[in-house]
């Protein structure tokens, strides 16, 4: 009994003699991911996916639209995100940092329009002040920071004082110069205008409000973590925080619990979780006692339960609470499945639980779901599938994280261990990677 493979030649697909650089997705396909996330490869309105690319909707429909009220968009992709999305589809011609970059075959009536905003920012005084930070907002949550930074230079030295507009635009700015050029001298800038924002005393109250937050959250993750500043900014924030009135619905009611998931923090680091579950309780309270009346405030509505749902699921399971941390991941799950990262979160709090296999299946969705997260999700496949002893399965799921993302030393350093035919050739790959590491950084003892 045989097969049949049929493979579609580019004279069949109509588009022969034209070079790779122009071939889109509508011309020879794509993975899962480059349709889910396909809002921030073209602006296609959004129809389904996580919640992510929903984000891109509400942050076209309201630059579209000069009668619609300026919301807050919660979601910043990494810079990396569209690198590892292009690569994935296997379609380098959207590899654009600048709109008018994407060919112009390629563009849908949404990114054609964008395209002719971005000219129309190009020229002083053509482009009101609003329509300006709408735009760089698109801009920003498409991930196009390249454009933000090149377009809206002029307001980097618009320091306390300045009218709202202006001084939202400057932050807008500062994200992309740091997302951009991501250096010690780009985040010192970038806190700058945070901190001018949060402390101007004639500043209009919502916008000092987000930047005090967004100070308090930078202090509080990762390498910048500042359990003084933190506490500072908690304290500015506290103050900003009786000028909302949340039951009058939008914005308000959404800063509100913005605010609860933030300040929680404080009581996290001091390691009081009763204390973090109180605030985080407000947090949701807020977020429930929000009613969208429309598809666009319903987008805006997920957006901010996804975070909150991931920030609770960390606090019970950090207290000890594991099957509380499971019942909000569940939740987590339902409201945004086609998110790989959610997959990911269910697949550790299983393998915490000492169950692997369900975890294997929680990974192998996210693999499914692809980009950004494919390689770190075949990985993690790879490691269920070494804990259920199949050594071979868990070596194919470690090629394929190399394959998704070859900067993956630690899937090359688990082939390397596992028996069989590409040992060696994990082990190669891994010796001339670890040299070309030593001579680029100047070191001569191994690199870790």
């Amino acid at each position: 009994m045989h097969s049949r493979h049929v493979v579609l030649d580019p004279e069949r697909l109509g588009v022969a003699g034209l070079p790779l650089r122009e071939l889109g997705l509508d011309d020879a396909g794509g993975p899962r991911s480059a349709y889910l996330l396909r809002p921030f490869l073209d602006l296609s309105p959004f129809e389904s996916g996580p919640s992510d690319a929903s984000a891109v909707e509400c942050a076209f429909h309201q630059l579209a639209d000069e009668t619609a009220p300026r919301h807050s968009i919660q979601t910043h992709p990494a810079p990396s995100l569209r690198t590892l999305l292009i690569t994935e589809a296997g379609l380098p011609a959207y590899d654009v940092r600048l709109a008018a970059e994407l060919p112009y075959r390629l563009r849908t009536p949404r990114w054609q329009y964008l395209v002719e905003l971005v000219a129309a920012a190009e020229r002083p005084g053509v482009l009101p002040a609003e329509r300006q930070l709408r735009l760089a907002t698109l801009l920003n949550t498409i991930g196009l920071y390249g454009e933000t930074a090149r377009l809206f230079g002029s307001v980097a030295d618009a320091g306390p004082g300045a009218d709202p507009v202006t001084t939202t635009l400057r932050i807008r700015y500062a994200m992309a110069v740091h997302r951009t050029g991501h250096s010690a001298d780009t985040a010192t800038f970038n806190l700058r205008v945070l901190r001018d924002a949060a402390e101007d005393p004639g500043g209009e109250p919502h916008v000092r409000l987000g930047a005090a937050v967004t100070l308090l959250v930078w202090f509080a993750k990762g390498r910048a973590r500042d359990v003084e500043q933190v506490r500072y900014w908690r304290g500015v924030a506290e103050r900003l925080y009786p000028l909302l009135t949340p039951d009058d619905g939008l914005p308000d009611v959404l800063a509100a619990s913005t605010f609860w998931r933030a300040v929680s923090y404080t009581r996290y680091l001091d390691g009081d979780f009763a204390g973090t579950a109180e605030e985080l309780d407000l947090a949701e309270k807020y977020a429930h006692e929000f009613r969208p009346r429309d598809d666009v405030e319903w987008m805006l509505w997920s957006q901010n339960m996804h975070p909150l749902l991931e920030t609770r699921a960390r606090e019970a399971f950090d207290a000890g609470n594991l099957a509380l941390a499971h019942e909000r991941i569940v939740k987590l799950v339902e409201l945004d499945p086609l998110h790989p990262k959610v997959h990911l979160h269910a697949g550790n709090i299983e393998l915490a639980a000492n169950r692997p296999e369900s975890g294997l299946a929680a990974f192998r969705a996210a693999a499914d779901l692809g980009a950004p997260w494919t390689s770190f999700a075949w990985f993690m496949v790879g490691h269920c599938l070494e804990l259920l002893s199949d050594p071979r399965g868990a070596a194919q799921a470690h090629v394929l994280a190399v394959r998704a993302d070859p900067a993956n030393v630690d899937a090359r350093r688990r082939i390397a261990a596992l028996p069989g035919h590409l040992a060696g050739w994990a082990e190669t790959s891994l010796t001339t990677i670890t040299q070309r590491l030593r001579e680029a950084t100047g070191q001569t003892g191994a690199v870790a």
